[in-house]
């Protein structure tokens, strides 16, 4: 993961370029449901009609604010690394340091890798990265806390994770206690599709550890658009134990606290960022196997927009900014905790910021939680 921050939004295709397949995502999206349910009624598995599943998509780069980058081959070498083979100040976190951290992936089934080996003989990746898309929180039991913009994509531009018809049902399936909409009613909509799911307690992805979950509801934040990537980037997901027998370590898994605190946390506060993110400045697919972490440092606005030169509006008191020399997020660290303090509290979700996975020292852009505890608290209360 070293941390830059590279991209991608509804408006960024240029880092989600190589798919299973080896052909770029684009395709056209589906017919969604005629009629939406009418107000109050719940939606159900049998009001939405499962579509085939779309091919899969790139590991969810950071959405940049330099959306006309050149695509670059993501099956090319990589270039020369540090001296340690880390990129960009990522070291591997320790066994039980972020017991909080979830991957969102995708299962490709071995007929179909074995297709993509057939059509693409040359290929350098291995199956786990390209089945790896963000990263998460685990802050309760059954909740995972990512960024919407790994959720809830451009389906001209990348692959769907929820259906079609969840534009058309958005409203009578985002979870709310304030608004009555059970996590019942989101979970028998069926929207989420089933080959995506959550990963806790994975050291190295590359071993396949950790143990696997189901995504049966998915709760992105009423105000997020795919047309603009700056504005209430999170997400919920609400995750069911999968079918894999395999035994985990008491404490492999554990949830993070989320910062609850209206005060805005001081310039120059330690924040570390964990995450599988790609740990070399070439555009594509190439997550690290192993879980990696960065130290960074709490930035004002005023210099944070300063050093990315960007529209005032779009940083707001919504969203923090972190950064430290020769030290970024990169593709594949989306959604992934920024945290601080002992015990640890997630302060940040990774969201975006400028382009390439470089060394030069400019801020990533987080949503800031403490900014929506009440949307959190209102959504997971609606599961009690």
């Amino acid at each position: 993961m070293p941390v830059t921050i590279t991209s991608r939004t509804a408006r960024c295709a240029f880092l989600c370029v190589a798919t299973l397949g080896g052909t770029g995502v684009c395709y056209a999206q589906a017919a969604a449901a005629a009629n939406p349910p009418p107000a109050g009624r719940a939606v159900s598995a049998d009001t939405v009609t499962p579509d085939d599943e779309p091919w899969l998509r790139s590991p969810s780069p950071i959405p940049t604010i330099e959306p006309l980058a050149p695509a670059v081959d993501a099956s090319a070498p990589p270039p020369a690394a540090d001296a340690d083979g880390r990129s960009f100040g990522g070291v591997p976190t320790r066994h039980g340091d972020a017991t909080w951290q979830a991957e969102l992936y995708r299962t490709i089934s071995e007929e179909r890798w074995a297709q993509h080996l057939q059509k693409m003989p040359g290929e350098r990746r291995e199956k786990w990265q390209l089945q790896h898309l963000c990263g998460g929180s685990l802050i309760a039991p059954n909740w995972v806390l990512t960024a919407a913009h790994c959720i809830l994509v451009d389906e001209q531009q990348y692959e769907a994770v929820l259906r079609p018809a969840f534009g058309d049902y958005r409203s009578a399936v985002t979870v709310s206690h304030d608004n009555k909409v059970s996590l019942a009613d989101c979970v028998r909509a069926n929207l989420v599709f089933p080959s995506f799911r959550i990963r806790l307690g994975a050291q190295d992805l590359s071993r396949d550890d950790g143990r696997t979950f189901r995504i049966d509801c998915a709760v992105v934040h009423p105000k997020w658009r795919v047309q603009d990537m700056y504005h209430d980037d999170i997400a919920l997901l609400h995750i069911a134990p999968d079918d894999s027998p395999k035994a985990l370590e008491p404490m492999s898994i554990k949830p993070v606290k989320i910062h609850r605190s209206p005060i805005p946390i001081l310039e120059g506060t330690s924040v570390t960022v964990t995450g599988w993110g790609k740990t070399y400045p070439l555009p594509g697919v190439a997550p690290s196997a192993v879980l990696l972490q960065v130290d960074l440092a709490i930035e004002r606005e005023e210099r944070c927009r300063s050093e990315l030169q960007v529209d005032p509006a779009k940083l707001n008191a919504n969203v923090i900014c972190a950064g430290a020399p020769a030290r970024k997020t990169c593709l594949g660290d989306s959604g992934g905790p920024a945290v601080f303090g002992h015990p640890a509290q997630v302060a940040g979700i990774v969201s975006w910021g400028a382009a390439s996975c470089n060394g030069d020292a400019k801020p990533g852009v987080y949503t800031r939680v403490a900014a929506y505890v009440d949307w959190i608290d209102d959504v997971l209360q609606a599961d009690r």
